[in-house]
């Protein structure tokens, strides 16, 4: 015997309650969720003398002035550090800045004491050609690094070289 296939109808209306049910899932997440523009304006709020922390493309800043305002550093410090990472990574002069900004609102708010100047030219190795490797990947690693309690130099060393076990993880403390 073959057996009873469920109408076009009955189908149908399972789609539509189905539907139903998973928007209304979808909205009670957004009421939990902030907005974006809020977490924007609350960002914003938390470092109002630093202004935007991102060069957008359309952005007429020049990219060493946005670095000098976001970070107080004399802009004829930050000049030749992004001309050398220009030249040695792929990506151009905006992201470069972009992902130096980024690099700098951890670290800082981490090591208060590590100059710009420094973290630059110790993410710098002049020596190397990078024309076809990107600035972000070692940005990401040196803050894994840094986010396991590698120290400055070390962690560094480990983003440049590629090989992040270069880097040597503290022992945890007793009583962690």
């Amino acid at each position: 015997m073959v057996p009873k296939r469920p109408s076009t109808t009955a189908v149908v209306a399972a789609l539509i309650m189905a539907a139903a049910t998973l928007s209304a899932c979808r909205q009670d997440e957004d009421e939990t969720l902030p907005a974006a523009s809020e977490t924007a304006a609350e960002t914003t709020a938390a470092s109002p003398a630093q202004g935007s922390a991102w060069l957008e493309i359309g952005d007429t800043e020049d990219p060493a002035g946005f670095l000098a305002r976001i970070t107080d550093t004399p802009r004829a410090d930050i000049e030749p550090r992004l001309t050398a990472l220009d030249a040695q990574y792929r990506e151009s002069a905006r992201m470069v800045v972009n992902r130096a900004a980024q690099l700098w609102y951890e670290v800082h708010a981490n090591d208060p004491d590590l100059p710009l100047t420094q973290l630059l030219d110790d993410l710098s190795r002049p020596d190397a050609l990078r024309d076809g490797e990107s600035f972000g990947p070692i940005v990401q690693q040196y803050l894994v690094q840094r986010r396991a309690g590698v120290d400055h130099p070390a962690a560094a060393e480990a983003a440049l070289s590629g090989h992040p076990d270069a880097a040597e993880t503290p022992e945890p403390r007793v009583g962690e």
